[in-house]
């Protein structure tokens, strides 16, 4: 070993160096306490930072270049989802949404979302499909833009130029949200004139099923008449007979409810049908003009007639007046008819009356006198008869004394 002090060699185990008598053992000492003490060095800052990124890179490169499209594409698809669900969520809160949203489905002709704004009070011919026939039918005019906005009852009111009219629209904040937090406007009501319910007289015939825009219609059952009304919709409708059997000229009448000109007015009875009502009351009027000439009661003449009380009030409305008559008339000669006709439908009558037949003539008869000696009698035949058909029989419904 050696000096610490001078460097001179020394034995091991000398505590005193025998060149400059240093003491060897606190040097011992010393070097021990630095053993002691001594620790592994720690890691340069830069050699520490490089470490890190070298890892850093290590896992980078576990990530192939798939998978790093792949990553960045579903970043930018989510990016992209976000922006339009706040775009869509924040559109679909300003009032005027639900307004531009309804013009756009009335001019699309997307008729069935358009109904749902109206909040119709529905019945037999008032509910959607009725409301979407209608409109298609009708051929409405384009909505332009809505103007106003103003707000009046908590209410924002909006304005469409509908032609002569305008149509109102009432827009209301809804107690439902868009996307759970988005504010929702909806429509609460319209005025618009041009959508409104309007009557329409439908006549009831034995056998036929009226249907209106392929809707069944059903007659009241407080109806004690022989037509009744129903509510449809304002605009172009059609009319359809089912088990008609060739009764009508036509099988469909289509027609407006802004017309001046009803639809059973223009409900005609078909050729077949006026030439067998009138050859139906042919067979009738020998009885019923004998039966007048003989005094007989007219309960053996109602299967002529709708019901015995027709009979019995109209069934010698046919003969003219006679002052002979009785069951002791004789020699009573054969009808002689000079017209036996059915006749259209005049303007102030309607298919429900029934078909007019129009009939004049005479028949001849010897009648017996006061002083018990027979004369020549002669009975006229007048009149116009309204013939209906009945379990598929024509029968009389009424007669007028006049001439149709």
């Amino acid at each position: 070993m050696f000096c610490p002090n001078c460097g001179s060699e020394m034995k091991e185990g000398d505590v005193f160096c025998g060149e400059c008598g240093a003491r060897i053992e606190e040097e011992k000492k010393a070097k021990k306490v630095v053993r002691k003490k001594k620790k592994q060095p720690s890691e340069p800052k830069k050699e520490k930072t490089e470490r890190k990124k070298v890892s850093k890179e290590k896992n980078t490169k576990n990530f192939s270049p798939k998978g790093k499209k792949i990553i960045i594409t579903l970043a930018a698809v989510l990016v992209v989802l976000l922006a339009v669900f706040w775009f869509i969520g924040s559109r679909s809160s300003k009032p005027e949404t639900a307004v531009n949203q309804f013009i756009k489905d009335y001019n699309d002709h997307n008729w069935s979302e358009v109904y749902q704004a109206y909040h119709m009070e529905e019945d037999t011919f008032v509910n959607e499909e009725c409301f979407v026939k209608t409109m298609e039918q009708s051929n409405p005019e384009t909505l332009p833009d809505a103007t106003g906005g103003y707000i009046s009852n908590n209410r924002y009111v909006y304005r469409i130029n509908k032609g002569s009219d305008d149509m109102t629209i009432y827009v209301a904040k809804s107690a439902k949200k868009t996307f759970l937090f988005f504010d929702k406007y909806e429509i609460v009501d319209i005025a618009d004139a041009s959508v409104r319910t309007v009557s329409v007289k439908i006549p009831e015939i034995q056998g036929v099923t009226v249907m209106i825009d392929g809707v069944k219609a059903k007659k009241p059952d407080d109806s004690t008449t022989s037509s009744y009304y129903a509510r449809v919709f304002a605009g172009t409708h059609k009319m359809t007979f089912s088990g008609a059997d060739d009764l009508f000229e036509k099988d469909s009448y289509t027609f407006s409810t802004n017309s001046s000109t009803s639809v059973v007015n223009q409900i005609q009875y078909s050729a077949k049908a006026k030439k067998e009502a009138a050859e139906a009351l042919r067979g009738y009027l020998p009885a019923i003009t004998e039966a007048r000439i003989k005094g007989k009661d007219t309960s053996s003449l109602a299967s002529y007639f709708t019901s015995a009380e027709n009979a019995n009030r109209y069934v010698f409305s046919f003969c003219g007046y006679t002052y002979y008559t009785g069951t002791d008339t004789k020699g009573i000669g054969k009808l002689n008819l000079t017209q036996c006709e059915g006749r259209s439908t005049a303007s102030y009558q309607t298919v429900e009356n029934g078909v007019p037949v129009v009939v004049s003539g005479t028949r001849e008869y010897q009648a017996k006198t006061w002083d018990g000696s027979y004369q020549k009698q002669t009975m006229t035949v007048r009149g116009t008869a309204y013939m209906v058909k009945q379990n598929g029989k024509w029968v009389i419904q009424t007669v007028s004394y006049y001439y149709y």
